[in-house]
């Protein structure tokens, strides 16, 4: 057992709650294993948009906004602080950048996007 997180999206409108909501149609745009760092981002997210639950298989929607602020902290180095496994580091920096990417180019079309983690 472990850490599997994923980014799903929708076409469609703006959800009415910017976390647990209701969603349909949902398309796996992105996941991840044990990526802790990110998963503690969105943490953050959640509680920010007004989280309360446990951060297991809740959802938080993600904007434009948020996923240039990712981008920012990734490209920064402000996203990876482990000095043993740099080689690591920098493969997950250009998987983590590639997912900002896609997202973005979701958004452009009008889809929504969120978070949601399974531990």
């Amino acid at each position: 057992m472990g850490l599997d997180q994923y980014v799903y999206c929708y076409l469609g409108r703006k959800p009415n709650s910017k976390v647990n909501f209701k969603s349909k149609n949902n398309e796996e745009l992105f996941c991840w294993r044990k990526h802790y760092k990110l998963d503690e981002w969105m943490y953050n997210l959640y509680k920010e948009k007004g989280g309360i639950k446990e951060f297991n298989c809740q959802k938080v929607w993600l904007s434009k906004q948020d996923i240039l602020d990712l981008k920012n902290e990734i490209l920064n180095n402000n996203f990876f602080d482990d000095e043993w496994e740099l080689e690591d580091n920098e493969e997950q920096k250009v998987e983590d950048l590639d997912f900002c990417e896609k997202a973005l180019e979701k958004i452009e079309k009008h889809y929504q996007l969120y978070y949601t983690n399974w531990w």
